[in-house]
């Protein structure tokens, strides 16, 4: 359905079938709102359809979620926040720099004044104060730190990470292929047929949509039960309005798409802006 909210309204999320929308976190520390996330992710390439009725395509629910790209195709996977994603996370922030040595370096703040601290000579992170320079002799036989060790060690971690997100979403998108398969068996089973005959015998064989036109086809609100549906989450609709709720979702989410790309240009351009400062 169209949004007809006031502009200044259009940024906050809306309640979707009975629930608050997720949050789409975009593989930054930017989050992107988008009130029909699971309708946004089959935007994407390789993320498959669900299909049933006269051919129209329904996505399956997809909890919160980054979007991850193989440097190698551009391909955007989805990478749902499962136990599985929790724990990567988990095993991922341990690994952090444990600091296993250190040594005592000569480093410019961002004001430009120079300071001598011990740092690990791995992640480049400080500790303690910094050291009296009253010994100039030595001061001055201390090596710089490197300018390039902390930005560098922080991008081969967001390396390492965007690498274990990526194979994470691609092992849910095999899951996602063997679940459509499921789902088509199920649209041809006869528990599927005589809950379909139920909602359009509910219905009394007039679409739930207009009103009008007869019911041919059923319709998941959402797959909170699939495979074991409530009856109100089903309806029977023509093949226009079905048509119809299809075409409004692609449009709204072609523009989540567009907006979710935009944020995520503008924070790369930012990073880019941030290290090129840094490194200056």
């Amino acid at each position: 359905m169209r949004d007809s909210r006031p502009a200044q309204e259009l940024d906050r999320p809306l309640p979707f079938r009975g629930y608050d929308a997720p949050r789409v976190e975009l593989a930054t520390p930017q989050l992107f709102s988008a009130t029909k996330a699971l309708d946004f992710a089959t935007t994407l390439p390789n993320v498959p359809l669900l299909c049933h009725g006269n051919g129209m395509a329904e996505p399956p629910h997809y909890a919160p979620a980054d979007f991850v790209s193989d440097p190698e195709t551009g391909t955007l996977f989805v990478v749902e926040h499962t136990d599985e994603y929790s724990e990567l996370l988990a095993t991922f922030n341990s690994s952090h720099c444990k600091h296993p040595e250190r040594q005592v370096f000569r480093h410019k703040t961002s004001n430009g004044a120079v300071q001598v601290r011990e740092c690990c000579v791995s992640c480049g992170q400080g500790f303690g104060s910094a050291m009296s320079q009253k010994d100039k002799g030595w001061v001055a036989a201390l090596p710089w730190l490197p300018d390039s060790l902390e930005v560098d060690y922080f991008n081969q971690r967001e390396k390492t990470k965007r690498a274990l997100l990526l194979a994470l979403g691609k092992k849910q998108h095999a899951d996602r292929g063997s679940f459509t398969n499921s789902y088509t068996a199920y649209l041809a089973s006869p528990q599927w047929q005589a809950k379909r005959s139920l909602v359009l015998k509910r219905c009394g064989g007039v679409c739930e949509g207009c009103g009008l036109r007869p019911a041919t086809e059923v319709h998941h609100h959402h797959y909170d039960h699939l495979f074991d549906e409530l009856l109100f989450e089903l309806a029977g609709l023509c093949n226009g309005c079905h048509q119809r709720i299809t075409q409004e979702r692609r449009e709204y989410r072609e523009a989540s798409l567009q907006k979710a790309m935009e944020q995520r240009r503008m924070f790369a351009s930012s990073r880019e802006k941030e290290t090129a400062d840094a490194a200056v």
